[in-house]
């Protein structure tokens, strides 16, 4: 009963965001945050999942990381958190590693680059773009054996998006 009100719950989130998105509703609130410790708190709360499904978690953190970026930490940690559960939903007995490193360094703007990898299933090269539209997976087995809205990847892309970033393999 608990995990139905859970899935539940993340299913009516994921509808309400991606309805928020759709009609231009969500602002960026930037603030400065510490990345190290935001992706140290998804890898927490990804890990008794993770290691259930016998996978082993890693996180490497660039040294020329800035301590402290401004960027809206909520988001960021929406999309991040949602890769990472995906990793972790789609991998038994493997790996999932979060890297996080520096693309661009100014004195006044960085570029980071985010990887969340794993060595689950895989997406077929030629469904890669379905995933990230709405209600959709890479095919009807998917569904049946793991679950899920097919909201979450598009939700992401739409994250990035107003980020004005992207996601790519």
């Amino acid at each position: 009963l608990n995990i139905s009100a859970e899935n539940l719950l993340n299913l009516i989130n994921d509808i309400l965001d991606f309805s928020k998105i759709e009609e231009g509703k969500i602002e960026l609130s930037e603030r400065s945050i510490d990345l190290r410790q935001l992706v140290n708190n998804i890898k927490m709360a990804n890990r008794i999942r993770a290691e259930e499904r016998g996978n082993i978690m890693k996180v490497l953190l660039d040294a020329d990381l800035p301590q402290y970026l401004s960027i809206d930490e909520v988001r960021l940690g929406q999309v991040l958190n949602n890769l990472v559960s995906n990793a972790v939903k789609f991998t038994r007995n493997g790996f999932i590693t979060i890297e996080v490193s520096v693309a661009k360094n100014t004195p006044t703007h960085s570029s980071i680059y985010f990887a969340v990898t794993d060595t689950g299933i895989g997406i077929e090269k030629d469904k890669q773009q379905l995933i990230f539209e709405h209600f959709s997976q890479a095919n009807s087995e998917i569904t049946r054996e793991f679950g899920g809205s097919g909201l979450g990847l598009a939700i992401i892309k739409r994250l990035l998006s107003l980020m004005k970033t992207d996601i790519h393999e």
